[in-house]
C-alpha cells in the first residue's frame, strides 16, 4: 500500500499498518486508521465542516451540529475507523473526499477484514435560530430554535440593541442577515442573523429610514429585496436587502401606496407577488413584487375586499395549492384567497371565511403538514386548521384551540423541526408547542414557554 503525505514514508510493523494522509480538501486534515484485527469495525472520529461530531458508541449513532444557514447537500466528511472498509449503501466513503446528501440521516457500514458489519446512524442537524423581537425593551433576542436556549447563554447576552419600538422582523437565511422594523425610529435595523453584529458597525450606521410608523416587514432572498410597511405613510417600502439602498434610489421612488393602515405583509417569490393587507381599508393589495406596480394596473383594481380590521397575511405557494390567506381581528375570522388572482377561494368572502377565537392578530403556515395556525389574542389561543379546506383539524374550534401565553402577537413554524412557536405580548415569553398536535414542546405551558424582552411583538425563525 502507497500512502502520501507532504513527505512519503512507509512504516510497517507486524501486526499493524497505519496510513497517514494529508490533503486540502474544503479546509479540512483527514487520517485514515485500520486495524489489522480482523474483527475490528467502528468509526472512532467523525467531523464535517471542522465540527467533530458526537459518537454514542453504544447506540451506534453519531450527531453533528452544524451552524445555521449550512446547506447539507454536498457535505464531506472526515473520519477514521478502523476495518477494511464503509460504505453509505453502495458507495465507498473516502474520508475527506466522498460527498453526500445529509438532509436525512445517513447508515455508514463498516466491514471488517473478516467481512463482519456493523453500522452507524450519521444524523446532521443545522443550528437554528429563533428571533424575537421586544418592542419595550428595544432589542431582539436570539434563541436556539430547537430547544429554547439563548444563543449566548442568558437572555442579556443574547439580546441586541434595535431602534425604538421594534415590532416586524424578518430572517434573511440566503444572506445571514435579520431585519427589525423599529417603529418609534422610522427605521430597519440590519443585523448578522448568527452573532447579532450590526452589518456596518454600529448600530446607526445599520438603520435605514423608512417611511412613518414601520410595522411590519417581509424580504425575498432570491430577488434581494425587502419589503417594509409603513403605517402611517400607507405605504410600502422596497429595499436593496443585502446593502439596505433603495432599489429607486430615493425613499419616495421606492415607496409604493398601499390602502389605508397596512398591518400585515408576505411575499410569494415564485409568482412575483407582493400582498398587504389594510387594516382601515378593509382590503389586500396585490403588487408587483419586484417592481412595486400594481398587480392589475390601480390601486382600486388590485385590492380585494376582506373581513373587517385585516392585521395578518401569510403565503402558501407550495405547487398545487396556492392560498393566499388573511386574519380579520374585528371580524374574528380567517380568509382563504386565491394567491395567483385575489379571488376567494370558495367563491365568496362568506364561503372563504372561518370563524377563529377572539381577536386573530396573526397567521402562519406549514405547507408540508398542510396545517395553518391563527393567534387568538383575546382568547389567549392557537387554533390548527387545515391549510386547503378551513376544516379544524380536530374538528371543531375548542379542540383545535391550545393555550398560549398573555395576549399572542406573533406566530412562526420550524416545518422540519415540527416546532410552532408563539410569542406572548403581556407574559414576555415565547412558547414552543408540537406543530402537528398542538403539545407543548416540554409538557406543559410554563416548561415550554421561555423569558424574552418586553412586550415581544415580532418573531421569525431560520430553521430548515
Amino acid at each position: 500500500m502507497r500512502f502520501e503525505s507532504k513527505s512519503k514514508f512507509f512504516i510497517f510493523t507486524f501486526f499493524i499498518i497505519i496510513g497517514f494522509t494529508a490533503c486540502e480538501d474544503k479546509g479540512v486534515f483527514f487520517r485514515h486508521a485500520h486495524s489489522a484485527s480482523s474483527g475490528s469495525k467502528a468509526i472512532t472520529t467523525y467531523s464535517i465542516l471542522g465540527v467533530d461530531g458526537k459518537i454514542n458508541e453504544a447506540a451506534k449513532t453519531i450527531l453533528v451540529v452544524l451552524p445555521n444557514g449550512t446547506n447539507v447537500k454536498g457535505l464531506i466528511a472526515t473520519f477514521v475507523f478502523q476495518g477494511a472498509s464503509v460504505k453509505v449503501g453502495t458507495v465507498t466513503q473516502i474520508s475527506g473526499t466522498t460527498e453526500n446528501n445529509f438532509a436525512n440521516p445517513l447508515v455508514y457500514t463498516v466491514t471488517s477484514a473478516n467481512s463482519s458489519t456493523v453500522n452507524y446512524t450519521v444524523t446532521v442537524i443545522v443550528t437554528s435560530y429563533l428571533y424575537v423581537a421586544n418592542t419595550s425593551s428595544n432589542t431582539v433576542t436570539y434563541f436556539n430554535a430547537r430547544t429554547g436556549a439563548y444563543i449566548n447563554g442568558t437572555l442579556a447576552n443574547s439580546s441586541f440593541n434595535t431602534g425604538s419600538g421594534p415590532v416586524g422582523v424578518a430572517i434573511n437565511s440566503l444572506a445571514n442577515l435579520l431585519y427589525v422594523t423599529n417603529f418609534a425610529s422610522n427605521t430597519v435595523t440590519y443585523f448578522n442573523a448568527r452573532t447579532g453584529a450590526y452589518i456596518n458597525g454600529t448600530l446607526a450606521n445599520s438603520s435605514f429610514n423608512t417611511g412613518s410608523g414601520p410595522v411590519e416587514v417581509a424580504v425575498n432572498s432570491p430577488a434581494n429585496i425587502l419589503y417594509v410597511i409603513n403605517a402611517s405613510s400607507n405605504t410600502v417600502t422596497y429595499f436593496n436587502a443585502r446593502t439596505g439602498a433603495y432599489i429607486n434610489g430615493t425613499l419616495a421612488n421606492s415607496s409604493f401606496t398601499t390602502g389605508t393602515d397596512p398591518q400585515g405583509v408576505a411575499v410569494n417569490s415564485p409568482a412575483n407577488i407582493l400582498y398587504v393587507v389594510n387594516s382601515a381599508s378593509k382590503t389586500l393589495t396585490y403588487f408587483n413584487a419586484t417592481t412595486g406596480a400594481y398587480f392589475n394596473g390601480t390601486l382600486a383594481n388590485s385590492s380585494f375586499t376582506t373581513g373587517a380590521n385585516p392585521c395578518g397575511v401569510a403565503v402558501n405557494s407550495s405547487a398545487n395549492i396556492n392560498i393566499l390567506y388573511v386574519v380579520n381581528s374585528e371580524a374574528g375570522t380567517v380568509t382563504y384567497f386565491n394567491a395567483a388572482r385575489g379571488f376567494y377561494y370558495y367563491g365568496t368572502l362568506v364561503n372563504s371565511s372561518f370563524a377563529s377565537g377572539s381577536i386573530p392578530v396573526g397567521v402562519a403556515i406549514n405547507s408540508s403538514a398542510n396545517i395553518l395556525y391563527v393567534i387568538n389574542a383575546n382568547s389567549n389561543t392557537v387554533i390548527y386548521f387545515n391549510a386547503t379546506t378551513g376544516a379544524y383539524l380536530n374538528g371543531t374550534a375548542e379542540n383545535s384551540s391550545f393555550t398560549t401565553g398573555t395576549l399572542p402577537g406573533g406566530v412562526a413554524t420550524y416545518s422540519s423541526a415540527n416546532i410552532l412557536y408563539v410569542i406572548n405580548y403581556k407574559s414576555n415569553t415565547v412558547t414552543y408547542f408540537n406543530a402537528k398536535t398542538g403539545a407543548y414542546l416540554y409538557g406543559t405551558l410554563a416548561n415550554s414557554s421561555f423569558a424574552t424582552g418586553k412586550s415581544p411583538s415580532g418573531v421569525a425563525c431560520a430553521g430548515q
